[in-house]
């Protein structure tokens, strides 16, 4: 299945603007390996990304569909810790850097000296969710900063950013979608990684699996 699929049917207005590739990932080495696979399909994202913003992407999105990862929240989220893990280097999540704990709120995620927003999607979530898969596959996410140049947000002021997270919450809302706005327009970008089944549960501290 397709991440255009997604880019196709989600509510947020600027997802059309996006240019994207996804990298489908061979069952195999979950097969083989169990869900640890995924750390090492982190590292081998890590060697693909490299050049990809210089190149003007503005995601990549990382096709999961084994059963063993996508089949609930808890097996998801153990499977998304691993794969930053992979991805990042465990010195680089939140409190996990050799006894110096990374507060959550002020983690944010970098590969090569740039920044990424990192987002999943998954099938389990209910129709309501804004993190809903409807391809049967789940997705992990790598945003470049490029994506957000295009809606000028890195020069937005924080009032400016407020005014447009609160203009696509309606717009959700007004198509029968959760917005999470305790997670999605809070500051902690660890805590908007993997979002909870249901609005107003407690955050998903993916990082804490580990």
């Amino acid at each position: 299945m397709s991440f255009g699929e997604m880019v196709g049917v989600t509510k947020c207005p600027y997802a059309g603007l996006t240019v994207w590739r996804q990298i489908d990932i061979d069952s195999r080495l979950i097969d083989e390996q169990g869900i640890s696979a995924l750390e090492d399909i982190g590292g081998i994202v890590r060697e693909l990304i490299a050049g990809e913003e210089d190149r003007g992407l503005d995601m990549l999105a990382i096709e999961l569909d084994h059963p063993l990862i996508i089949g609930d929240l808890d097996l998801f989220t153990r499977a998304i810790a691993l794969f930053a893990r992979g991805l990042l280097g465990t010195e680089a999540l939140p409190g996990q850097s050799d006894g110096l704990t990374v507060d959550e709120g002020e983690w944010i995620a970098y590969l090569g000296g740039k920044r990424l927003f990192i987002f999943t999607l998954c099938p389990f979530y209910g129709m309501s969710h804004p993190r809903r898969s409807v391809t049967g596959s789940a997705f992990i996410v790598i945003q470049f900063t490029n994506s957000f140049r295009k809606i000028n947000l890195h020069r937005m002021s924080l009032d400016k950013r407020k005014q447009l997270s609160d203009r696509v919450k309606s717009i959700f809302m007004e198509a029968g979608i959760d917005y999470f706005a305790y997670i999605t327009q809070s500051s902690s970008e660890a805590l908007k990684v993997v979002k909870p089944l249901r609005q107003g549960d407690e955050p998903v501290r993916w990082w804490r699996t580990l």
